[in-house]
């Protein structure tokens, strides 16, 4: 039935195809030019030239942190991210950044996406990549990775975690800091559903919008899970933040506001840029580069500051086994008060309990009675009271049973 629908309009209206294909012509050679050679100082390797690949790798594999880039639909990783032999090119601009530079390591992700032939659609080229990612171990070596995703890339990288969104990959997931969304058709893309009819690549019909229900929707259900799951496990990660193009390209929209809505972390924000433009920086103080890497940066300095409340808390459990309870109780005002202020619920809940602990080891029962309450949310807190009030009988049904005094025994 396709196959004669599309004889139909080859017949009747072939000035309105030929103009679609002029149009994708334009399009297609003003942001996918032929794939130049990497230059030589870029350790980008081994592999083909389709392969995924690290651009900057630290070869004493002492980093932590990796930044992942993730092209479009005809777009590869030295054609989607700038020039790659001038410092206008994305990997570069964070490789010089002082911020980035000595702390994450560079990949780059690519994956078969030609103009006219067969192609992978886009939920078996996230799992292939994911297997890449495991199979080069950097779940392993990088605590936390960052996704840059452009138009399909974005599809790919959601298809990829919402893979991850089960059973003991979710722990994998929280490695995933955050992921940002560069004019990803979340919604599907209305000029793929003329792009569909000129090439065979069955990408660009998996985003077409009449097949939304089929293909887009069900990822966005998913990643809408992921969001949900997330939530419910009082996770910060990952975070997810998107943009929309604020510009016609060639003088069409490829993946205006309205297709780009998804369940992000704030607002759906504009660029004013087309559809290329919007993953190609000039410099690194201007957008599209600024905005992305300033959001990257936040995140960054909050999962630190979330560690260092992590290891307070450990560190008060180390001084309160070696008896030093005083020392504890400070350690966990301190993350009490971190952890207030980067909004953990768990963590501060968990130095709430530990100073009620602390204070009963030094005898101060008030206290401690004070902390542990505290520790626990409105309908926990009354249960665990009737609890005790049902258990110890009304004369002794209080706060104050829940801890002892240590040195009254």
């Amino acid at each position: 039935m396709r196959g004669n629908l599309k004889w139909i309009v080859c017949q009747h209206q072939a000035p309105v195809l030929l103009t679609w294909a002029v149009l994708l012509f334009v399009i297609v050679s003003g942001c996918a030019t032929p794939t130049p050679s990497p230059p030589p100082s870029v350790p980008c390797g081994p592999g083909p030239p389709s392969a995924s690949c690290f651009w900057k790798q630290d070869p004493a594999k002492q980093s932590t942190k990796l930044i992942v880039l993730t092209p479009g639909v005809f777009g590869s990783r030295f054609t989607t991210w700038g020039h790659p032999q001038s410092e206008s090119f994305w990997p570069a601009m964070i490789a010089a950044d002082k911020r980035f530079k000595d702390e994450y390591e560079i990949y780059l992700m690519n994956y078969p996406t030609p103009y006219v032939g067969p192609a992978t659609n886009f939920q078996d080229t996230a799992a292939h990549e994911l297997g890449l990612l495991k199979s080069h171990g950097l779940f392993r070596q990088y605590q936390r990775i960052v996704f840059i995703t452009h138009s399909m890339g974005g599809v790919v990288v959601k298809s990829l975690l919402t893979q991850l969104n089960r059973g003991a990959d979710t722990a994998l997931l929280r490695q995933v800091e955050a992921v940002v969304f560069l004019a990803t058709p979340s919604q599907g893309a209305k000029l793929a559903e003329w792009e569909s009819w000129l090439s065979l690549n069955p990408q660009l019909d998996e985003m077409a919008r009449g097949r939304v229900s089929t293909d887009i929707q069900d990822l966005e259900t998913q990643w809408v899970q992921l969001i949900e799951d997330r939530e419910k496990a009082y996770k910060k990660s990952p975070r997810a933040y998107c943009f929309y193009e604020g510009l016609h390209t060639g003088g069409a929209w490829i993946v205006p506001r309205e297709q780009a809505r998804s369940r992000c972390d704030g607002p759906l924000s504009p660029m004013s840029y087309d559809h290329m433009q919007i993953a190609e920086p000039t410099r690194p103080d201007t957008d599209p580069y600024l905005w992305v890497m300033n959001k990257i940066y936040d995140v960054d300095q909050e999962s630190k500051r979330r560690s260092g409340i992590v290891m307070q808390l450990q560190q008060a459990r180390r001084l309160s086994s070696a008896g030093q309870h005083q020392e504890a109780r400070t350690a966990l005002q301190n993350a009490l008060v971190a952890a207030k202020a980067t909004d953990m619920p768990l963590q501060r809940g968990e130095a709430l309990e530990g100073i009620g602990q602390e204070e009963s080891f030094l005898c101060r029962d008030e206290q401690a009675r004070v902390a542990y309450t505290a520790s626990l949310g409105g309908s926990q807190r009354a249960a665990e009271l009737g609890r005790f009030g049902t258990e110890a009988g009304p004369e002794q049904g209080s706060a104050e049973g829940l801890y002892w005094c240590a040195c009254s025994l």
